[in-house]
């Protein structure tokens, strides 16, 4: 039986961008099913679907996606929130971890990768090549675009360096998938068609990184989450 997110009533979303397939892939991989409530909102084009319109700001001001709304009225945003909810809710396959430890030490990586790595693709991706998009919706430095690029790639090839060091395990935090790689795949996987192949650009100079990626991409949650790959299957 599909699990349902308690109290969910819609799930606010735009099927690809990396934050909404982060608590896509997330979900699939705990066998939630947002399906059942999902509403697809817009990205940027102004009109009455647009995640800033006005109906959708009343609900989450940020203006952000994906969201949640629930029967009281209530809204959840931001992705590692959203998936936390689903980890309390249904502790099995754990992808926080099982223990205090565990799932500290989960935060901790996955903290690491997003403000090393992923933020700095994001950035880089809304002050370069998305600017014309992003410039009504946020202050923007399209300057600081190229910088924040090659900080993404700096930071990448640190993790490599760290996870060679700690025997190449064969996930972020060594024991299981995790919170932490799923964040970092969704954010590799949808930039590196947009200028930002951090991986391939490093090239021979990282060792674990390369096998790490196939691993993810190989999992099915990788491919129902992709909205080009589901098509396909």
């Amino acid at each position: 039986m599909a699990k349902r997110i308690p109290g969910a009533t819609a799930y606010y979303t735009s099927p690809g961008a990396p934050n909404p397939r982060m608590v896509d892939m997330f979900a699939l991989e705990k066998g939630v099913d947002l399906a059942a409530i999902t509403q697809v909102l817009t990205i940027g084009r102004g009109k009455d679907d647009d995640s800033r319109a006005t109906a959708s700001l009343a609900r989450n001001p940020a203006g952000t996606l994906p969201y949640l709304e629930f029967s009281d009225g209530g809204v959840l945003a931001e992705t590692v929130a959203m998936c936390e909810l689903m980890e309390e809710n249904f502790p099995e396959p754990a992808l926080f971890g099982h223990t205090a430890r565990e799932r500290a030490e989960t935060r901790m990586w996955q903290r690491r990768v997003e403000e090393l790595i992923v933020h700095n693709q994001m950035n880089a991706f809304r002050y370069g090549r998305a600017v014309k998009l992003f410039q009504s919706r946020r202050p923007v430095v399209p300057e600081a675009a190229e910088k924040l690029r090659e900080m993404a790639k700096v930071n990448l090839k640190w993790l490599d360096d760290v996870m060679v060091r700690a025997g190449s395990p064969e996930w972020i935090n060594g024991r299981f998938f995790s919170m932490a790689d799923v964040q970092l795949y969704c954010s590799l996987d949808f930039f590196a068609p947009v200028g930002q192949a951090l991986t391939q650009e490093l090239g021979e100079s990282v060792q674990w990184l390369p096998g790490w990626f196939a691993r993810c991409h190989a999992r099915p949650s990788a491919a129902k989450s992709d909205p080009k790959r589901a098509a396909k299957l």
